[in-house]
């Protein structure tokens, strides 16, 4: 229909409506019936962003990427593989850099199997009562990691977090041994859980109390704990919305590169033992907190 008119033929005219709620926008054009229909106002706007979210979500990583991502894990895990422990700290700094989306979901799946298999390979030589006690420890850290990031921020608690573990090598260099004693472990199994939650190195606490224990023991207790550490983890993702089935299905798929990696030192593990490991493992944790520090200043 026409616009109105009045007796002698003239148009009456007629404003456009204005819109009675101040959030609602007025209707864009669409065009032909045939042509795609554009988004209305500031629905059809968050349809239009939330579609594209879907379809990065989908589809969050390419071809090349997996490729790089799996010779990070590979990597990761040969260092694992070599003195026990290390794979998180060599692979997820790469990770990040290859494609954000890989970390944490993908990632800690690829780190749980890692672990897997290092406790499944030298099960026979694990310290599971030493075990058990850090796994106790570890759960009271990981909730007290999580009240203390909540009172203050993320950046400061990760500086004195890895300035901790700093100290704690600096420690062991000049002479300290620690020890593997159950209080040791309770010890180590807290501050395991606390670093892995607040600076993402947990490793260093638990090798620092293995230090001078066989390098067979060593590799085989250490991925117990990491295991408990993983699935901990895991849990806290998923129940945050941050462990998706594509996260499942692109870490496994790079829990491969795990197995590759870490088979691929076995022939040379047994040559790093005795004060080869323990200079390799203080290095590593030295190397972790500064890497920690790293992603904090930069």
């Amino acid at each position: 229909m026409g616009r109105p008119t009045t007796a002698d033929g003239s148009r009456i005219w007629a404003p456009h409506r204005i819109p009675q709620d101040p959030l609602e926008s007025p209707s864009v054009p669409q065009g032909p019936p045939d042509s795609p229909r554009l988004p209305q106002g500031d629905a059809g706007l968050a349809r239009l962003v939330a579609s594209t979210q879907t379809r990065r979500r989908d589809d969050p990583v390419s071809a090349l990427e997996i490729v790089l991502a799996l010779l990070c894990v590979i990597l990761g895990a040969a260092v694992q593989g070599s003195i026990g422990f290390g794979a998180s700290l060599v692979s997820i700094p790469l990770l990040l850099l290859v494609n954000p989306m890989l970390v944490p979901g993908p990632a800690a799946v690829a780190g749980l199997t890692i672990n897997l298999i290092g406790m499944g390979v030298g099960v026979e030589h694990t310290d599971w009562r030493g075990a058990r006690w850090a796994v106790v420890g570890l759960l009271p850290g990981t909730a007290v990691a999580a009240i203390v990031l909540s009172m203050v921020t993320g950046t400061t608690v990760a500086v004195l977090s890895a300035v901790a573990v700093l100290a704690a090598v600096a420690t062991c260099a000049l002479g300290a041994r620690p020890g593997y004693k159950r209080r040791i472990l309770l010890g180590a199994g807290f501050f395991s859980g606390y670093l892995n939650t607040t600076a993402g190195v947990g490793g260093p606490p638990m090798a620092l109390a293995y230090q001078d224990a066989p390098a067979k023991t060593l590799r085989a207790t250490l991925p117990v704990v990491f295991v408990a550490a993983t699935i901990l983890t895991m849990v806290t993702l998923a129940r945050t919305g941050h462990l998706s089935a594509v996260d499942w299905r692109i870490g496994l798929i790079l829990a491969p590169g795990g197995a590759i990696g870490y088979y691929a030192t076995r022939g040379i593990a047994h040559r790093i033992d005795g004060d080869r490991l323990r200079t390799a493992v203080l290095a590593v944790s030295a190397l972790s907190a500064l890497a920690a520090l790293a992603r904090v200043v930069l």
